[in-house]
């Protein structure tokens, strides 16, 4: 090849490059439509778009139908859609106009609404303590498996010693007979005993916590190997590992716990914590946590966001609330005279005009289709993801006043006279 030809050539090779180099390809981002969650009845999803479409119109389309037109700000947008029929499928498409007026398309996204939960349940009840004792209260309960379950409270029983009884604040049932134990604590005057114990959690590897008003028992593989002195005057807490735990109770006062020392992060006055709960928000990837309060003349709801707590709106609760549970970043529940629910975002609660679901001492649940609340006379009532329905048996000489659910078991319990009863139901 001639010299010369060859030296222009490897300039234009390295003026090609160059430019390459100084001005690389731009990819364009696309909208992404996506499924944050399903229920049987509805669907949330997650509107992604590029910086510079925003802010844009944007039009749902349901199976080809128009079902919302809004006008977004953000690059990402959660976008909730009601009414839906259970177990059906449905397409989803969004078309966007962003500032150039070029409209542009989302991906299809295909959902299948959940099917409603089953309600087969087995049901068996057992009794605490001695009947001829005036106390013997279950306060809270704790659902391993269904051969692994932990209650606390206090329960009194006869026996030989000099006070003709003894008293014990923990049970566990190993699937075929309940052992009673007592879990000690730091009390007053530097003595230690069995006080009753208000809550129980459970924590990660095996670990176990258990609340009284004078600090907190761990336990790992029935083994109780710590005893915290804090926090006091507590009934209620939540955590998710040995450093990280929030509690309330008296006073108003709400405690953090970071690893190290506990503070105080809110005082919310002249009322009585009872309630607090926390679950994690995938969508946000943090824990949505929740505390329930009140006096005799009104209720109160917080929330909590590591340190920072701010008070939750009770515009539609017309009477004093006993409990609240929550579905991380989709619903919140009151249980009351009635039960009221609302989405977060919403400032009013609505609630369920059922006139037999009413007396109500406790709401929980593990989805979105299946809730389940707990009455002062015995009945349980369950949300499968479409209706509400009564379980069976029912006795008014029950009283429940809280109820747990771990998958296919439910723990219901409360108190039938002076004794203290667990009702065990799977599915």
């Amino acid at each position: 090849m001639n010299i010369r030809y060859l030296h222009i050539l490897l300039l234009l090779t390295g003026v090609i490059l160059t430019g390459c180099k100084d001005n690389p390809v731009t990819v364009t981002a696309e909208p992404e439509l996506s499924t944050d969650e399903v229920s049987c009845t509805e669907v949330w999803l997650e509107l992604k778009l590029p910086h510079e479409k925003i802010p844009a119109e944007v039009k749902l389309l349901q199976d080809n139908q128009e079902i919302q037109n809004l006008r977004v700000f953000t690059e990402d947008t959660l976008l909730y859609v009601r009414s839906l029929e259970p177990s059906r499928n449905y397409t989803f498409l969004a078309l966007i106009t962003p500032p150039d007026n070029k409209t542009v398309f989302s991906n299809n996204k295909e959902i299948r609404t959940l099917t409603p939960s089953g309600r087969i349940f087995n049901f068996r009840k057992h009794y605490f303590g001695e009947a001829g004792f005036s106390y013997n209260n279950i306060n809270d309960a704790a659902i391993i498996n269904e051969n692994d379950i932990w209650i606390a409270g206090r329960f009194a029983l006869r026996d030989t010693n000099i006070n003709g009884m003894s008293d014990y604040n923990a049970a566990h049932w190993d699937g075929r007979k309940w052992e009673y134990r007592q879990l000690w604590f730091h009390l007053t005057g530097g003595f230690t005993g069995f006080p009753e114990i208000n809550k129980v959690i459970l924590l990660p590897d095996d670990k176990i916590a258990f609340l009284s008003g004078h600090g907190i028992a761990f336990m790992k593989n029935g083994v109780q190997y710590r005893t915290d002195k804090e926090p006091l005057w507590t009934n209620a807490f939540w955590g998710t590992d040995t450093s990280n735990f929030y509690a309330c109770g008296s006073f108003g006062k709400i405690y953090r716990y970071d690893g190290n020392v506990w503070h105080e992060i809110y005082n919310a006055g002249d009322i009585t914590f009872n309630k607090i709960y926390g679950s994690y928000n995938k969508r946000n990837k943090s824990y949505e946590i929740i505390a329930h309060g009140g006096n005799v003349s009104a209720s109160r709801v917080f929330s909590i966001s590591e340190d920072e707590v701010t008070e939750i709106s009770m515009k539609g609760v017309t009477d004093i609330a006993y409990d609240v549970w929550l579905y991380p970043g989709k619903k919140q529940y009151l249980a009351g005279q009635v039960l009221y629910y609302k989405n977060p975002e919403d400032t009013v609660w609505s609630n369920i005009p059922d006139p037999d679901m009413i007396s109500l001492a406790s709401v929980t649940g593990s989805a979105l289709n299946d809730i389940f609340v707990a009455t002062t006379y015995d009945r349980i009532y369950h949300f499968n993801g479409v209706d509400w329905y009564r379980l069976y048996p029912w006795n008014s000489s029950f009283d429940y006043n809280k109820i747990k659910v771990k998958n296919n078991i439910i723990v219901a319990f409360g108190h039938y006279y002076n004794q203290g009863f667990v009702n065990i139901i799977t599915r």
